[in-house]
C-alpha cells in the first residue's frame, strides 16, 4: 500500500492558487491580530455539509466564524457550488469546471457574492491503493483521507470588485469519498481589495516612473562626465 496525494489539475495552476492563498497569510494564523493584512479581506468558516456528484460540489450550512480580525461563533454563512467534473473523479481527485457560485453573508446582509473564475481543484491526501486480481482498490490510511477544494474566486465585496481564493477542507474520512454528503471541517476565503488588476497597474506605473527616473539620472551623469572631459 502507498499513501498518495492526487491532483486533478495542472501543477502550474495549482501552484498559482496556493501561492495566492499563501500570499494572503498562513491559514493557521487566524488567532493573531495581524492575521489579515491591510488591503485583504479574510473570512474563516466552520462546519457544514459538502455534497458531491459528477455534476459538481455544493457546500451548505457552513458558519462564518471570522471576518478579517473579528471572530465569533456565528457571524454569517458561506455557501458555494462548482461546475461539473471535467477530469478525474470524486474518489481520487479531479477538476471541476469554473463557474458555479460562492456567497458569503454577514448577519442578514451579503458580504461577498461571486463565482469560481478558474477550474476548481479537488485533491485528496491519505489515499491508498492496492491491486487485487488486476483491479485497483482504494482505501484510506489509519488517520483517514482528507479532501480539499481549492479554487480562485472573483466577485463583489460590497460594491468593490475583488479576486482571491478559497480553500475548503473536509474532516478525515475513513473510506474514500465516492459521492453523497461529507462533513466539512473548516475553510478560508481571502481576497485583495481593491481589484488586483488595479494594484498591478499601479505597480507597473510606479516601476515605469522609477525606470524613467533612473534613465534621466544616468543621462545626467553621462553628460556631466563628458563635460568634465573638455
Amino acid at each position: 500500500m502507498s499513501c498518495k496525494m492526487r491532483f486533478g489539475a495542472s501543477a502550474v495552476r495549482l501552484t498559482l492558487v496556493v501561492g495566492l492563498v499563501a500570499l494572503c497569510s498562513p491559514l493557521a494564523s487566524w488567532a493573531t491580530p495581524t492575521s489579515c493584512p491591510q488591503f485583504y479581506v479574510c473570512i474563516a468558516n466552520d462546519g457544514g455539509t459538502l455534497h458531491g456528484t459528477n455534476s459538481g460540489l455544493a457546500l451548505a450550512g457552513s458558519t462564518v466564524i471570522g471576518i478579517n480580525n473579528t471572530f465569533g461563533t456565528n457571524l454569517g454563512s458561506l455557501t458555494l457550488s462548482t461546475g461539473a467534473l471535467t477530469s478525474g473523479n470524486l474518489e481520487i481527485g479531479g477538476t471541476f469546471a469554473a463557474g458555479g457560485s460562492i456567497l458569503i453573508t454577514e448577519g442578514a446582509g451579503t458580504l461577498f457574492s461571486g463565482t469560481f473564475s478558474t477550474p476548481v481543484d479537488w485533491t485528496v491526501l491519505g489515499l491508498t491503493e492496492k491491486t487485487v486480481k488486476g483491479k485497483t482498490i482504494y482505501g484510506c490510511i489509519s488517520a483517514g483521507c482528507t479532501y480539499t477544494l481549492l479554487g480562485t474566486v472573483s466577485g463583489t465585496y460590497g460594491n468593490v470588485t475583488v479576486a482571491g481564493a478559497t480553500v475548503q477542507q473536509t474532516v478525515n474520512t475513513k473510506t474514500p469519498f465516492t459521492g453523497g454528503n461529507m462533513t466539512l471541517a473548516d475553510g478560508t476565503t481571502k481576497f485583495v481589495t481593491p481589484e488586483p488588476g488595479t494594484l498591478g497597474l499601479m505597480g507597473t506605473g510606479l516601476l515605469g516612473i522609477g525606470l524613467v527616473g533612473m534613465r534621466k539620472l544616468r543621462t545626467k551623469s553621462g553628460s556631466s562626465s563628458q563635460a568634465g572631459g573638455f
